[in-house]
């Protein structure tokens, strides 16, 4: 688990120094999208998720919280942005392939999302289209994952429209959609930490719709609704030590599945 978010952890601290030099330090105060030739903004925000990875013999239910971050930079038509959320809460499992894992009730997840897109309408009424790439991390052990637990890791690659309406005065309505292809790997306890890959790309959608209000010239608030939704084929056996030790294996894999998750968050823009 650390490894992963080792590596995560200076995937960001990279793109973080790519967006400084991408654009101007001096960009400050709240800047919309487009409005100027250059700007830099931020986002952080807080929310409430539900989440659940659906196969046969498999069920996982999430129920939690999160913290999100986004800084984006501007520069006239174009946008590039580094969105990092970090979630935790409760679990719950069914289903025979999860029955021997010792599972516990309570989860820890990582998302994190890179946006490259341009601005194909106007200022005032932007719509950017975005390529989008990114990783979403899920994990039930805790650092123990040959006892117990799994985890799981998405990659994403896709596009996606992200829009702004005004509604008037200092309020605007946001919205985006978009389509991936995904790919997945799960590490089950007890198989001596074998990565069980799934081959195929599978499919990933998500959509959002929010309202934003301009507080002053240096902060707004926000409030969006997030849903996504992926599918995903079934994974590769891996050797199973169910009674510990290395002997005795049986075969263990995560079966395809329909996975939604459903996020409700507030924040403060500046």
């Amino acid at each position: 688990m650390f490894d992963v978010l080792d590596k995560k952890l200076r995937l960001s601290f990279a793109l973080a120094g790519f967006f400084g030099i991408f654009g101007s330090a001096n960009a400050a105060g709240l800047c919309f999208q487009g409005d100027d030739e250059h700007c830099l903004s931020a986002r952080f925000g807080v929310g409430g998720l539900y989440s659940n990875f659906s196969g046969s013999g498999a069920g996982v239910n999430n129920y939690g919280g999160f913290v999100n971050v986004e800084v984006t930079e501007a520069y006239k038509r174009f946008q590039a942005m580094l969105g990092i959320r970090v979630e935790g809460g409760g679990a719950s499992f069914k289903g025979s392939t999860l029955a021997n894992l010792g599972l516990g009730s309570a989860f820890f997840g990582e998302e994190t999302k890179v946006k490259l897109g341009a601005n194909v309408l106007t200022k005032r009424v932007p719509l950017f289209i975005n390529f989008v790439f990114g990783n979403e991390y899920y994990s039930t052990n805790f650092g123990t994952v040959q006892k117990r637990g799994f985890e799981r890791l998405v990659l994403n690659l896709g596009l996606e429209l992200q829009g702004a309406i005004p509604l008037g005065g200092k309020s605007r309505l946001e919205y985006s959609a978009g389509a991936s292809a995904v790919s997945a790997y799960y590490v089950l306890a007890k198989t001596y930490e074998a990565r069980s890959r799934v081959d195929d790309f599978g499919l990933g959608v998500s959509a959002s719709v929010g309202f934003a209000n301009e507080i002053n010239d240096r902060y707004e608030w926000y409030a969006r609704v997030v849903g996504k939704y992926q599918k995903l084929g079934t994974s590769k056996g891996v050797p199973f030590y169910q009674n510990g030790g290395t002997a005795n294996a049986t075969t263990i894999n995560y079966p395809a599945s329909n996975n939604f998750a459903g996020m409700l968050e507030v924040g403060l823009g500046f």
